[in-house]
């Protein structure tokens, strides 16, 4: 039976566990980000109280939790919907290393993030929250210096309002392990809800 289910029955647990951590988060947020996030981009996101809203753009926006050790960042981004071969993944990824090229700056001038394609890119078609979207996990790395990590992203067209909207998370840890603050931030961005016009 593990044999032929192990799959399923690793997912479930892992989904069982994002949730656990979702409900964790509701005692402690941050509520002034989470209302201008709605008040601007007109959806909803579970923001924990440690997380700083850096940046809020008309069509951008930079969270962020920093440590000694670590760091945690997730990017939104909105941008017209115009065709459907924008949600190939090619296109999706050609849209992030753009993204990340005018606004994820590293740590010396002329660096910034992109994402790594030397490894393959895991895809994932899921529907969150009602809405179908492509959940992609990867590396990035910082142009023209060494330093990089793990990020997931999720892409979503809302189709009323004929516009893609992705959710980006990605981390980094020098030599610790990222597991954990991979799995924190994907439990975050999951919690993406579109507000009603």
């Amino acid at each position: 039976y593990w044999s032929d289910n192990k799959k399923n029955i690793v997912k479930t647990y892992f989904n069982e566990d994002i949730k656990r951590l979702q409900i964790s988060y509701t005692k402690y947020l941050n509520n002034k980000a989470i209302e201008k996030i709605k008040e601007k981009y007109k959806l909803y996101l579970s923001i924990p109280a440690d997380f700083n809203l850096d940046v809020l753009k008309d069509d951008f926006c930079w969270i962020s939790k920093e440590t000694p050790k670590s760091s945690q960042s997730i990017l939104i981004y909105v941008y017209p919907f115009t065709d459907s071969l924008q949600l190939l993944p090619d296109n999706i990824i050609k849209k992030r290393d753009l993204v990340a090229k005018q606004n994820v700056p590293g740590p010396k001038d002329g660096t910034y993030m992109q994402t790594e394609k030397r490894i393959e890119l895991n895809l994932e078609r899921i529907i969150i929250n009602n809405k179908n979207a492509i959940l992609l996990r990867g590396l990035w790395y910082i142009e023209n210096y060494f330093m990089g990590g793990p990020f997931i992203s999720i892409t979503i067209p809302d189709y009323s309002q004929k516009r893609i909207v992705t959710i980006d998370a990605f981390v980094y840890g020098g030599k610790e392990d990222k597991k954990i603050l991979i799995w924190q931030v994907e439990a975050i961005i999951k919690t993406i809800k579109f507000e009603d016009k």
